[in-house]
């Protein structure tokens, strides 16, 4: 088989489409394995969540969204005062590794546990990959749920395998269950929010703000807009481009301006076509600055000190993690209307852009393979007249207030 290892070898307009094609062979190999086991171990039919004895399997270890959804999932069941057994697999199944879980285990020592329940925090195909790291033993008693979170209105229909192994699927909200239903109508959904508020984002502060500001050289004065994303995550879908061109409507060029734009992308090297769009924006407009972890680099709770906006301007959202945290930190949020969460909808600083659907281009090619898939294209002019007003409610920032003329916001009130 080619070995994904030599697609470093390929032209980088041909890695995604190979990568594809050794992923889906091997996906296909490892459901037949699946479905024996299935077949054999689990032969009575679906289970019940109990909520006794819960593992909770994810990329604990990993800086992602996805790692950080795991996370959230433990904290909240701990605090639900039930028994969670968190199980790492983030080396295991080839993500990088970023933090540290002490607490966790191995998944082959999860039979020792008898877990009563079992949550899969992986959507496929590496859901099915972390499966196959369960013991017989845990197959035979625990219910299967997965937790996945999807960005189109339509589910891949390859996950009809995967689909078929779960006793529940759980998603972050009621946009991902009605595009899973959609595609599988028999699936069982139930809708559980990411439980933001069991590891909120602190409140910003003047001392903190300006500390942080210090750390990348930017004006104490300034007024700083920005957004963060994963290029794992897709660049196109994160919506940098529209960031940039809001900032940049919002306020047009001139000598002495105050207003700054930080992009801040940690894995650029997972797209690097992406991370050339960024850095020749920011060569044609200094007040663009790229926190990469290389020139410059900013952890994320010092980034949401540094900012005065978040800007989501992406085309399309599971969830937006950085949406709640953001609004948590009591910063004003404009993230595009379409399939906005209702408990982020809800939230007084997050406000709504207006937008259009359009067919998906995707580039890095995720969400190929679905016919008809539209996501959304902001409106530029719409987000960058609420910029405006964003910037020039700044000033109310007094030396003693916590944010930028709001409060922190909290979550599953």
């Amino acid at each position: 088989m080619f070995g994904l290892g030599l697609t470093r070898l390929l032209p980088a307009s041909l890695r995604p489409p190979v990568v594809r094609a050794v992923s889906s062979v091997a996906e296909r190999h490892r459901a037949a394995l699946l479905q024996h086991r299935f077949e054999r171990f689990r032969k009575d039919g679906n289970r019940t969540f109990v909520g006794d004895r819960v593992a909770v399997i994810g990329m604990l270890t990993a800086r992602c969204g996805i790692g950080r959804g795991a996370r959230l999932m433990v904290e909240d069941l701990r605090a639900r005062r039930i028994d969670v057994i968190p199980v790492d697999v983030t080396h295991r199944l080839g993500d990088p590794v970023g933090l540290t879980a002490p607490d966790s285990i191995a998944p082959s020592a999860l039979v020792d546990y008898r877990p009563t329940d079992v949550i899969i925090h992986y959507n496929p195909p590496k859901f099915a990959s972390a499966l196959a790291l369960l013991a017989p033993a845990v197959l035979r008693s625990a219910s299967v749920v997965a937790y996945w979170s999807w960005e189109l209105e339509r589910a891949p229909s390859e996950w009809r395998a995967s689909v078929g192994w779960c006793d529940e699927i759980w998603v972050p909200s009621a946009f991902v269950a009605d595009a899973l239903l959609a595609t599988f109508a028999t699936a069982t959904v139930r809708v559980v929010p990411h439980a933001v508020d069991r590891d909120p984002v602190g409140p910003r502060d003047r001392l903190r703000r300006d500390a942080a500001r210090q750390k990348i050289g930017i004006p104490a004065d300034a007024f700083v807009a920005g957004t963060s994303w994963s290029m794992l995550s897709n660049f196109e879908r994160k919506g940098a481009g529209f960031a940039i061109a809001a900032f940049q409507a919002a306020f047009p060029f001139q000598p002495g301006s105050r207003e700054l734009l930080l992009l801040r992308c940690r894995d650029g090297d997972a797209y690097p076509v992406g991370m050339r769009i960024i850095r020749d924006a920011a060569t044609r407009d200094p007040r663009i600055v790229v926190l990469d972890d290389h020139a410059k680099a900013l952890g994320i709770l010092d980034f949401y000190q540094a900012i005065d906006t978040y800007l989501s301007l992406s085309r399309s959202e599971g969830y937006g993690l950085p949406i709640a945290e953001a609004a948590q930190a009591g910063l004003p949020v404009l993230a595009t209307g379409w399939g906005l969460a209702a408990d982020l909808a809800k939230c007084p600083l997050v406000s709504a852009i207006n937008y259009r659907l359009v067919p998906v281009e995707d580039p890095q090619h995720m969400y190929d393979g679905i016919a008809g898939a539209v996501w959304a294209e902001p409106d530029v002019e719409d987000a960058a007249q609420r910029l405006r007003t964003v910037a020039y409610a700044a000033e109310a920032f007094t030396p003693k207030g916590a944010t930028s003329g709001a409060i922190a916001w909290r979550f599953g009130a």
